[in-house]
């Protein structure tokens, strides 16, 4: 909690004019900042961010207590800082113009990630004529789209990405490349539905790469078994996955509708770690845990709503609240992707509503190693299951219905958007 002491810009020694012309131009001068500081000390922080009026209290970093102002919201009209002596006052002012001038100027780098599959129950054999056989793992064919190329190596498991980002200098540059190479594992999850996780990073000038544009995808939205996205023993991935991933590369993310493909895509991969986390280790096979993954799964469809339907919420004439009726724009979506199984995600959905709301989960019977069928004590007209599941099938339908969502999206940004 900050007192309201903190609001006393009387305190700062550097007032500095910003005047950002909207939120995006308000964050690359915060980045270019911070990256030129970070050239001349460590630039930790105690950020606890409070909002006073027009008045945000971003914390205390290592040059001073920082606070930015703003007439319109997102756009830093002024920067206080408090920097408590003479010699950095003078650092800090010397970085902030550089901020101011030089903003704009953003350099080129080609980043890689190395990510890795994660194999679901990896020593379980599958039985082929009667004889157990390992399950091989497929490997991603070599692609380059958009600027976008995956590089197998020799361990099947493995793939390098490579991409190309810009950032204002190596402070920067952490920063950026996190952000995208998360936003890419999401992706590329509710891409072919199999889990990775990242391994290593590395960055190279732009001239130390040539991305040989050499990729077709010969494969639609339609598919949903992961089988159908491997040709000649390898993994392919729809154009979409590109074109998407390349729009979050360069900077998209300011865009509504992007951000809500991305946190769909956040959800889905979370909901798919934790299904991996719950079949891996038994112990979490469990009443309630069981729960949360089937709800977070499903709950990854209510981002994409926002593409098909942009109506604003009807306000509650009693208590004032917003009234989204979130369930009915599911149905709505489900049944323009995917009619034949709309009451399944509305049933799937209503179960998500009585967990969170009434704590209601899917069964309360922990697994004893047999099933021992019973009659709910609550209600007494059904068989209380006797074992919590994770609804594997569940992911593969809301990935279906995210990936076309996404397809429609990009078609949209092309019309409205050539080149885009």
């Amino acid at each position: 909690m900050v007192t309201e002491d903190a609001y006393d810009l009387s305190r700062a020694d550097i007032k500095f004019k910003v005047n950002a012309e909207n939120i995006e131009d308000s964050n690359r001068f915060l980045r270019k900042f911070y990256d030129s500081m970070s050239k001349k000390m460590v630039v930790a922080w105690n950020c606890c961010p409070e909002r006073n009026g027009n008045t945000m209290f971003l914390g205390w970093a290592a040059f001073g207590a920082t606070w930015i102002t703003y007439k319109q919201k997102g756009k830093i009209d002024y920067i206080y800082i408090d920097t408590g002596s003479d010699k950095l006052h003078d650092s800090v002012l010397e970085s902030l113009n550089e901020a101011l001038e030089g903003r704009a100027i953003l350099n080129d780098y080609d980043v890689a990630i190395r990510v890795k599959e994660i194999i679901l129950n990896e020593n379980i054999c599958a039985v082929v004529d009667g004889e157990p056989e390992k399950v091989e793992t497929i490997p991603f064919r070599q692609m380059c789209k958009d600027h976008i190329e995956f590089i197998p190596e020799k361990d099947k498991r493995i793939t390098t990405i490579v991409f190309r980002i810009q950032a204002y200098g190596e402070f920067d540059l952490k920063y950026v490349l996190t952000q995208k190479m998360h936003h890419i594992l999401y992706l590329l999850c509710a891409y072919t539905n199999c889990l990775f996780k990242i391994l290593s990073t590395y960055y190279m000038l732009k001239e130390h790469h040539e991305y040989d544009e050499n990729y077709e995808s010969e494969i639609n939205e339609d598919w949903i078994e992961c089988e159908e996205i491997i040709q000649d023993g390898e993994m392919v991935l729809l154009d979409d996955f590109f074109r998407i991933s390349s729009l979050v590369i360069k900077d998209h993310i300011y865009d509504p509708k992007i951000r809500r493909v991305l946190n769909s895509a956040q959800e889905l991969y979370c909901a798919r770690f934790m299904s991996y986390e719950a079949i891996e280790n038994g112990e979490r096979n469990i009443p309630g845990y069981a729960d949360l993954v089937n709800t977070t799964a499903v709950s990854a469809l209510e981002p994409l709503t926002g593409l098909i339907q942009e109506t604003e919420p009807k306000q509650c004439p009693e208590c004032g609240n917003l009234v989204y009726s979130i369930s009915k724009r599911v149905r709505d979506l489900t049944d323009k992707y995917a009619p034949s199984i709309t009451k399944v995600i509305s049933d799937c959905y209503k179960e998500r509503s009585q967990f969170l709301h009434e704590g209601v989960p899917f069964t309360n019977q922990f697994y004893t190693g047999v099933s021992v069928p019973l009659i709910n004590p609550i209600g007494g007209n059904c068989i209380t299951p006797p074992v919590s599941k994770v609804d594997l099938c569940l992911y593969d339908y809301c990935t279906y219905i995210f990936r076309h969502c996404v397809h429609d999206l990009l078609i949209e940004k092309t019309e409205t958007t050539p080149g885009a």
